[in-house]
C-alpha cells in the first residue's frame, strides 16, 4: 500500500503498561482463586462493574464476563 507507520511511545518500553502486565486476567469466582483463598464471586464482580461502568455499559455486557468463566 505504500504507507509508513510511526510509533511514538511516552515511555522507554514499547507497549506501555500492556507490555509489563504479565498477561493476567481478572476472572471472579474461579476455582483456582477460591483454592488460593480469594473470596470474590460473580455477584460481587457484577456489582463492582455496574458501579464503575454505570451508564457506559447499558447492555450490561461486562456482566457476561463475570458469568462465563472456566
Amino acid at each position: 500500500m505504500g504507507l509508513d507507520v510511526v510509533l511514538c511511545e511516552a515511555g522507554e518500553q514499547v507497549g506501555g503498561t500492556t507490555a509489563t502486565s504479565a498477561g493476567t486476567l481478572w476472572v471472579p469466582g474461579n476455582a483456582q482463586g477460591a483454592a488460593a483463598g480469594f473470596a470474590d464471586s460473580a455477584a460481587e464482580a457484577a456489582r463492582y462493574l455496574d458501579a464503575i461502568l454505570g451508564e457506559h455499559d447499558p447492555a450490561r455486557t461486562a456482566r457476561s464476563l463475570s458469568r462465563e468463566r472456566p
